[in-house]
């Protein structure tokens, strides 16, 4: 995130569990990823731009077909971010 600040227009969001080659998507509350730092270095290197989510787990209830773009686990992830946001707006 610093070494792109000034240069980065938006922030796709998503996160995993695993590595390279053996992985699975996660929601952003349930992967690697210190979400709460990133979002921190976000708001401390100015950034200015759209944050939207990624591809998003299925929720139960959903259909098969829409894996990743499924509405109920784009709301959850979207509700997190902006959580997130929040948080480290406030410091």
């Amino acid at each position: 995130i610093r070494r792109w600040a000034g240069r980065t227009a938006f922030v796709h969001v998503r996160d995993i569990r695993g590595e390279i080659g053996d992985f699975i998507e996660t929601f952003p509350d349930d992967g690697q990823t210190d979400m709460p730092a990133a979002f921190r270095a976000l708001v401390e290197t100015g950034f200015d731009g759209c944050v939207r989510s990624d591809h998003a787990p299925l929720l139960a209830g959903e259909a098969a077909h829409n894996d990743g773009y499924a509405m109920a686990g784009h709301i959850f992830a979207i509700g997190y971010l902006r959580g997130l946001a929040q948080s480290a707006e406030q410091g």
